[in-house]
C-alpha cells in the first residue's frame, strides 16, 4: 500500500539525507539509510515513519555521488544573470532561433535593421549570441560592433580601426606574406582613431570610405555594423553637435 509521507517526516528526512549525502559525502543508499534511522524519534507521532521514505535501488548501476549530480562538462557558467549573452555564450543561448533567422534574413536584404524592445527583453543577446554568431560562422561577413557611449564618433572610429587591424593581420597570415604587419604604438593608434573620428564627423562620405576600404580586401564579403545600446546617443552623449554629425 502506498502511503503519503507527512510533511514533518519529509522535512526531517530531507535534512538528514542532505547532511549525509551532500555535506559528508557518503554514498547515496548509505545516506538514505542513516536519514531513515533519524526518523525513529518520530515513530510515536507517526507510526512506521522510518519506513515511508523509500528510494528503490538498482543493483546493476553505480549510484551517483553528490558531486556527480552537479558536474558540468564545462567550467563556464551558463547563467549570465542581468548581463546580455555575448557571442562566446552562444552555446548556452536558446529559444530565439526563429527571431535570429528573421534577423539574418533582414540584414541580408535591408541596409538598416533596428531591433526594438523594452529594457531587459534580450535585444543585445539575440543580436550577439544569435545573429552575430551565425554570420561569423558563415564566414562571409565582416562584423564591427560598438557602443556609442558619451563619445559616439570616437567609439565608432575605435571599432573601425580595430577591424582594419584584424583584417590586415588575417590577410598577412593567410597569404604567408614576408612583410610583417605594422605594429602601431599606443600613441600612434590613438592618433589614428582621433583622425578617423574627425573625418567621420566632418566628411559627408567618411564612413562609406572606411567601409569601402575594409571590403576592398575581399569584395565577396559584406560588412555588418552593430550599434549596441543605441539609446546612449541621447542618454550619454551631451554634445548635440557630435550627435548631429553622427547621424549625417
Amino acid at each position: 500500500m502506498r502511503e503519503q509521507v507527512p510533511d514533518e517526516v519529509a522535512q526531517v528526512f530531507l535534512k538528514q539525507f542532505l547532511v549525509a549525502y551532500a555535506n559528508d559525502g557518503k554514498p547515496l543508499y548509505q545516506a538514505v539509510k542513516e536519514a531513515r534511522l533519524k526518523l525513529h524519534g518520530l515513530e510515536d507521532k507517526y507510526p512506521c515513519a522510518s519506513l515511508l521514505p523509500v528510494i528503490c535501488q538498482n543493483a546493476d548501476t553505480v549510484p551517483p555521488s553528490w558531486l556527480d549530480l552537479g558536474r558540468r562538462p564545462t567550467e563556464i557558467s551558463p547563467y549570465r544573470g542581468l548581463f546580455a549573452f555575448r557571442e562566446e555564450d552562444a552555446q548556452f543561448f536558446f529559444g530565439r532561433e526563429s527571431f535570429t533567422q528573421m534577423l539574418i534574413d533582414a540584414v541580408q536584404n535591408q541596409p538598416l535593421v533596428a531591433v526594438i524592445g523594452s529594457s531587459g527583453s534580450g535585444k543585445s543577446s539575440v543580436v550577439f549570441a544569435g545573429l552575430v554568431k551565425c554570420l561569423r560562422d558563415a564566414g562571409n561577413c565582416h562584423i564591427v560592433d560598438f557602443r556609442p557611449g558619451s563619445r559616439p564618433l570616437f567609439n565608432l572610429a575605435t571599432a573601425l580601426v580595430d577591424q582594419k587591424e584584424t583584417n590586415f593581420n588575417r590577410d598577412y597570415h593567410q597569404k604567408g606574406s614576408q612583410i610583417l604587419p605594422p605594429v602601431l604604438s599606443r600613441t600612434e593608434r590613438l592618433r589614428e582613431i582621433r583622425n578617423l573620428a574627425s573625418d567621420l564627423g566632418q566628411c559627408e562620405n567618411g564612413l562609406r570610405d572606411v567601409v569601402d576600404d575594409i571590403l576592398s580586401v575581399d569584395p565577396n564579403q559584406r560588412l555588418l555594423l552593430v550599434a549596441d545600446q543605441f539609446e546612449e546617443l541621447y542618454t550619454l552623449c551631451r554634445d548635440a553637435q557630435e550627435r548631429k554629425a553622427f547621424f549625417r
